[in-house]
C-alpha cells in the first residue's frame, strides 16, 4: 500500500486502518442486511438476457460494416453499432453505482456480476470502432457553427432593465 501511496504522491492524504470484527454475526449476515444481491443479481441476469442476442448477431456477422448499408460488408451498420453501444452503456451505468464488489466467498453461488461485466467489455469493444466511426461521419457532415454565437442572444434581464 505505501508503495501504490508514493508512486501516487499521495501519501499524505492516506490513512490506513487494520480492523477486527467483533460482532455476534457471520459476515454474510450483515452482507444480507446491507445489500439486496438477489435484486442486483437479477438485474444482472435480465442484462445479461437483453443483450446477449444482439452480441452474437453482432459477433456472428463479422462486426460491424463502415457503411449505412451493411449488407455490403457482411456486418451490422455503422448508425446500428452505435444505438447498440449507446444502450449497452446507459444500462449498465448503473451496476458500478449497485454492486457492492464483494469478495467471491459473500456473493451467492449463481452470481452474475462477472458475466455482464465479460458481456459489457467484450460487447462494448466490438462495437467501439464501428460506432465511433459513425459519430465521425455524422459531425463531419455537420454544418459549422457561426464564428460567434454570443451576438445572437438576448440580452440578460438585470434589476435595472425591468
Amino acid at each position: 500500500m505505501r508503495q501504490v501511496a508514493e508512486e501516487l504522491d499521495v501519501g499524505a492524504y492516506l490513512s490506513c486502518f487494520d480492523a477486527t470484527g467483533t460482532a455476534f454475526s457471520e459476515p454474510g449476515d450483515l452482507v444480507a442486511k446491507c445489500w439486496d444481491l438477489a435484486g442486483i443479481n437479477a438485474r444482472y441476469e435480465a442484462f445479461i438476457a437483453r443483450h446477449v442476442p444482439d452480441f452474437m448477431r453482432c459477433r456472428d456477422a463479422g462486426g460491424a460494416g463502415d457503411g449505412v448499408d451493411a449488407s455490403e460488408t457482411g456486418g451490422i451498420a455503422a448508425e446500428e453499432a452505435y444505438v447498440l453501444r449507446f444502450q449497452l452503456v446507459h444500462e449498465y451505468r448503473d451496476f458500478p453505482l449497485i454492486d457492492p464488489y464483494l469478495p467471491r466467498s459473500l456473493l451467492p453461488k449463481n452470481w452474475a456480476g462477472e458475466c455482464a461485466a465479460h458481456l459489457f467489455r467484450t460487447y462494448h469493444d466490438l462495437l467501439s470502432s464501428p460506432a465511433d466511426r459513425y459519430v465521425a461521419s455524422v459531425l463531419a457532415e455537420a454544418p459549422s457553427a457561426p464564428a460567434s454565437t454570443t451576438s445572437a442572444l438576448p440580452a440578460p434581464v438585470t434589476a435595472e432593465s425591468s
